[in-house]
């Protein structure tokens, strides 16, 4: 064959590969389809809740004060949670579009609710703080199921020495110098006009699955209560909190990670398995954000930067959180890398490579994933917020 041929026969295989490269990489990156919701000028997006029919309450923060919540059923107008109320943070939505959270009364005290678009807001502050002896303690609502069960938390809140009354009043959220030490996690079954709640974990509850079981700490253990039976998952050493257990399937798996060893261990469990789904070399942060039925989980990754590490340990000396522009912080802050993954069962897929992003939009962190296989997550499109929904493709 001539040089000449040759020549072209290679430019030709290097067109083929080209674009076959270009297909696959298409292929590969619309995998999800994409929702964006525009939110208003100069409002952040703090929590993002997703049931299974793909809607979406969503927390929004302005400055440094949540301001209120609302429910977004994609095609239809979003509904605003309460309008009259300060400082709303949702919990959790379930598959109703019923859900609990939080918000601030007249009085300045966190308040939780529940609420339905039939029912508007219903506090549920009145029938549990007879289980608190304090007054200044609160509730937090932490998951609600499709048979309406909730599991909350109650906190007491103690001042440190040197502080004054005000920290106690900083909102939705642990703020300045103030202890928040759990009481104890309980169930709440029945309707919203006639129910029962009892004390099911000493310390605190995780999660609540549609089957009715709950997840939730007892001291050094972490136990799982349903059907009649408790079935303690983990023994933690003395002085050690190892496992950090996230996420409840309706089957009974559990997703958490593990640190017990220098290196975080992302797992899950069931009854009479447990196994690694992937291993890190010990980085910053690890958290499993959601799983649905199928065995799939959101895991968040921080690498925090050599920079920032120095300012946590001057902080960990005992420099006090202020002693820098907030400027200045950013920049220590900014250079740590935060990552979102897909864990399909199989292998980790950075979230936002599922899709194909227009032009100037960016995703900053992931909130949500349900058995469609739907994930919600917020971004920015160009420097204003918004909220992504990424729904897997239909594949023939």
């Amino acid at each position: 064959m001539s040089n000449r041929r040759k020549g072209s026969a290679l430019l030709f295989l290097l067109v083929i590969l080209t674009v076959g490269a270009i297909g696959v990489w298409s292929e590969r990156a619309s995998r999800y389809s994409l929702q964006i919701l525009s939110i208003s000028e100069g409002r952040q997006v703090t929590g993002i809740e997703l049931n299974n029919f793909g809607h979406l309450a969503v927390s929004l923060k302005k400055g440094d004060q949540y301001e209120n919540a609302f429910l977004w059923r994609p095609g239809r107008d979003p509904i605003e949670i309460c309008p009259e109320c300060r400082q709303v943070f949702i919990q959790d939505l379930n598959d109703h579009d019923e859900m609990v959270g939080n918000y601030i009364g007249e009085d300045r005290k966190r308040r939780p609710f529940y609420w339905s678009e039939s029912t508007g807001l219903v506090e549920l502050s009145g029938e549990l703080m007879s289980a608190s002896s304090e007054d200044r303690d609160y509730i937090v609502p932490v998951a609600i199921n499709n048979s309406h069960d909730i599991l909350l938390n109650i906190y007491s809140v103690s001042l440190m020495e040197g502080y004054g009354r005000s920290n106690l009043e900083d909102g939705i959220g642990p703020g300045g110098k103030v202890y928040h030490d759990p009481i104890g996690g309980y169930i709440r079954s029945g309707t919203i006009e006639e129910f029962s709640f009892w004390k099911a974990f000493d310390d605190l509850g995780f999660a609540l699955n549609n089957e009715g079981r709950a997840l939730g700490r007892d001291g050094k253990q972490t136990a799982l209560l349903g059907d009649g039976e408790r079935i303690v998952l983990f023994q933690d050493e003395p002085g050690k909190v190892s496992h950090h257990v996230e996420t409840l399937t309706d089957s009974g798996v559990v997703y958490f990670f593990d640190r017990s060893r220098g290196r975080s261990h992302v797992k899950f469990w069931k009854q009479g398995e447990e196994n690694l789904i992937v291993d890190f070399d010990d980085p910053s942060g690890v958290r499993v954000l959601d799983s649905n039925g199928y065995r799939h989980c959101l895991v968040f990754v921080r690498e925090d930067s050599t920079r920032y590490q120095i300012l946590r340990w001057l902080e960990k000396q005992g420099m006090k959180r202020n002693w820098l522009p907030t400027i200045a912080r950013e920049w220590f802050k900014t250079a740590s890398v935060e990552s979102n993954f897909l864990f399909d069962g199989k292998t980790l897929i950075e979230v936002e490579r599922l899709t194909d992003l227009p032009r100037g939009t960016r995703l900053e962190w992931a909130g949500g994933l349900n058995d469609a296989g739907q994930i919600a997550a917020c971004g920015r499109v160009g420097e204003e917020p918004a909220v992504l929904l990424l729904s897997p493709r239909e594949r023939s």
